[in-house]
């Protein structure tokens, strides 16, 4: 045990003469503690942490295909998902009415 003292008061003695470098690795340590942190709670908050819905295996995502690139994955807004589904609405009613007069 008194081996470590004696290392610990070294080290301590060295950073008080260099001080220039103990300023330097002091705010070192602090930007990369303070960045692992940061990164962290964004990742425990996105992946970690169950989604806040009542069913989250009923969550879709709903994506398209462009039609000037033809590039698949494309998202979808709130706005063209309501106009999908009047137009399925509209064609099931149709088909309902079609299946009716038989």
């Amino acid at each position: 045990m008194p081996v470590i003292f004696q290392d610990l008061k070294f080290a301590l003695r060295m950073l008080r003469k260099n001080l220039g470098f103990t300023i330097v690795a002091a705010l070192t340590l602090a930007l990369g503690i303070g960045a692992n942190s940061a990164i962290f709670s964004v990742v425990n908050a996105v992946l970690l942490q169950p989604l806040p819905y009542q069913s989250p295996a009923q969550l879709l995502f709903l994506s398209g295909v462009s039609r000037q690139t033809g590039a698949s994955g494309v998202s979808m807004s709130f706005t063209k998902f309501t106009q999908i589904q009047e137009t399925e609405s509209r064609a099931r009613k149709q088909r309902g009415v079609f299946t009716q007069q038989r």
